[in-house]
């Protein structure tokens, strides 16, 4: 069996090929002595099972006598090579008295053999995890005889399924983070292994009982190094999940792993190996799993067979879609709304891939198009959306953005998010953003309880923190305010909006030249017409009106990506003193729909324009006055 089996494996950060005896890590090559590296070639055929020292040494040093210690040695070196994988466990355990485990998932990076009177090609066919004795493999096939293949089909995956120790929990598992599965070998724009997480995620959070970490929360972590017990204790969560893709042509193989934060405990790992159409089934499974590791007897029912499954096509469309959008920059905006309207043109019925739509398209507004070409197409997204699913939290919330930020229609925004939050209250943006919408309206501790209630979903949320931040401010408390901005800029020096907070709030305290260092610093690292703006009244009230005259002269010549609109104009104005220009100023930007022009009705730097009764219109042809 073993020799009709291309022998290269991956584990962690690690590639295996036994044809070649070469060890990569991360692609670079890792010098190992032949019967070193025959020694972990016999332990990585075998993993998770115990190898005995007898049988490690007839099979490295067969028909030669060798000494004890040469075992021994070569154990050493593997230990100091390989060191521990991504919670912190060795890759090779020492069991006294019987020998030696490797204790890693190990995926095979080509074809699996094919098992007796089983066509490869078909989708029923399991996934042989590791070359194995042909005894295990047919005693395998007989066990999923037993229960029936189609059974065994449906899931088109063969379990390695690691059961928790005897032990019990100490601690409930209530909180969980999804790590981005990555794609092995690593790949450049890895939209499967981020689509693949993000769909989990979605399903997970919709769990009343169960608090998920965002993506991209995860994400930015994940990216600098962070291992899987770190990210635990830095995400405040109770468990991991984890896992590898690999994809050729039309096969799709995936390992999964879900793991305590506290001390790296594997509760279980899967892996499938099936065609790529059957991807929702290896997402229904994997998240079935973890509902049922952390609620069990009383997890909810699966609603997998109500829920609408795209083409494979269509979903694959959707993945590129949402790892566009996920950039922001202008040309990856413009691509994932081509990739949107590529899966609804595959799927017209496909509402979450509309929900999207309607999010790219009010990204888009000001810079990928202009904003009155844009605004009805994500309002008819969002509408379709909505009427495709009536239960799609999404969707509800594309509604409720829509007419929040474009129709200014305060209560039916109020109505789609609170939707939005019944179906799945496990997302932090819904929150967010119906706490805008009361800060909007100028209710300030309401919101700041929306706020908070967000901030708990997802502590490291970086708007998150600044929205947080900014409601304190609004309610005056001014040294929290900034507590919350520094703490965030901990998390990211570099994050604009938390030095623009800073601003605000030592303008309110009368710190005018921290705020002038602080506003300098948003706009060198972003460079808004809103910054610009921030940078152009602390000047103003710091006393330097000709240097707040110079940034509202700079404020006419910034490019399109990043022109001031008049609300940007008259924040300045107000600063100088020239209230009659700020109103105008003001006027048309509420003309043109800006999309900041609600937010005058609570900005406090609009304070001195509210006895002028044409200020006072502006908020009627807004809404924000009865």
């Amino acid at each position: 069996m073993a020799d009709s089996i291309e022998e290269r494996y991956a584990f962690g950060p690690f590639h295996l090929d036994a044809a070649e005896g070469v060890l990569l890590r991360d692609g670079a090559p890792v010098a190992l002595p032949p019967k070193v590296f025959a020694t972990l070639l016999a332990l990585v055929r075998r993993h998770g099972h115990v190898v005995s020292r007898d049988a490690l040494v007839r099979e490295v040093w067969p028909d030669t006598f060798v000494e004890d210690g040469n075992l021994t040695q070569n154990i050493s070196v593997l230990r100091k090579v390989l060191g521990a994988d991504a919670v912190g466990r060795p890759y090779l355990e020492t069991v006294p008295k019987r020998g030696y485990r490797f204790t890693a998932i190990v995926t095979p990076v080509d074809e699996p053999s094919t098992p007796p009177n089983v066509d490869a090609s078909s989708p029923l066919a399991p996934f042989v995890a590791t070359p194995a004795p042909a005894l295990t493999i047919r005693g395998r096939w007989r066990r999923a005889l037993a229960v029936g293949v189609g059974i065994a089909a449906l899931i088109a995956a063969t379990e390695s399924w690691r059961r928790a120790s005897s032990e019990p929990r100490r601690v409930p598992i209530r909180s969980l983070a999804v790590l981005p599965f990555r794609s092995l070998p690593p790949v450049d724009g890895d939209y499967l292994g981020i689509g693949i997480t993000d769909t989990l995620v979605s399903r997970l959070s919709a769990i009343r009982e169960i608090v998920v970490r965002p993506t991209i929360a995860v994400t930015r972590f994940r990216d600098a190094g962070e291992d899987a017990m770190a990210l635990a204790k830095r995400l405040n969560v109770d468990a991991i999940l984890d896992g590898h893709v690999q994809r050729r042509d039309q096969r799709l193989r995936v390992t999964a792993q879900f793991m305590r934060g506290d001390d790296g405990r594997v509760l279980w790992s899967l892996s499938f190996d099936q065609t790529f159409d059957d991807v929702f089934r290896i997402e229904d499974e994997i998240a079935e799993r973890v509902t049922q590791a952390v609620l069990g007897a009383s997890a909810p029912r699966d609603r997998s067979a109500t829920r609408f499954t795209p083409s494979a096509e269509a979903y694959e469309a959707y993945m590129r879609a949402r790892h566009f959008l996920r950039t922001q920059t202008r040309d990856d905006v413009a691509k994932s709304i081509d990739a949107f309207q590529s899966a609804v043109r595959r799927e017209p019925d496909y509402a979450l891939a509309y929900a999207g739509l309607s999010a790219a398209y009010r990204t888009g507004e000001d810079y990928v198009g202009p904003r009155m070409q844009f605004l009805p197409l994500a309002r008819a997204a969002a509408e379709r959306a909505v009427a495709l699913d009536g239960n799609l939290a999404e969707a509800h919330a594309a509604l409720g953005m829509v007419l929040f930020a474009d129709d200014w229609d305060w209560k039916g925004a109020e109505h789609e998010f609170r939707r939005a939050m019944e179906l799945n209250s496990g997302v932090a943006d819904s929150y967010s953003m119906y706490g805008m919408l009361l800060a909007t309206r100028r209710h300030f501790p309401e919101a700041l309880v929306l706020f908070e209630r967000g901030h708990s979903i997802d502590p490291l949320s970086l708007p998150g923190n600044s929205r947080l931040g900014y409601a304190l401010f609004l309610l005056g408390r001014y040294g929290d305010a900034i507590a919350v901005a520094q703490r965030t800029l901990q998390l990211e020096k570099d994050f604009f909006a938390s030095h623009g907070g800073l601003c605000a709030a030592y303008e309110a305290k009368g710190e005018f030249d921290e705020a002038v260092e602080e506003c300098k610093k948003a706009v060198e690292l972003a460079g808004y017409g809103e910054t610009w703006a921030d940078l152009g009244y602390a000047y103003a009230r710091a006393g330097d009106a000709a240097r707040a005259r110079e940034v509202l002269d700079g404020m006419t010549r910034l490019p399109a990506t990043a022109a001031a609109s008049g609300v940007d104009f008259a924040v300045v104005l107000v600063g100088l003193g020239d209230y009659e220009r700020a109103i105008a100023a003001l006027e048309d930007a509420v003309a043109k729909h800006a999309e900041r022009a609600p937010g005058i009705n609570y900005d406090p730097r609009f304070k001195p324009l509210y006895a002028n009764p044409r200020f006072s219109a502006l908020l009627r042809r807004m809404n924000l006055l009865d």
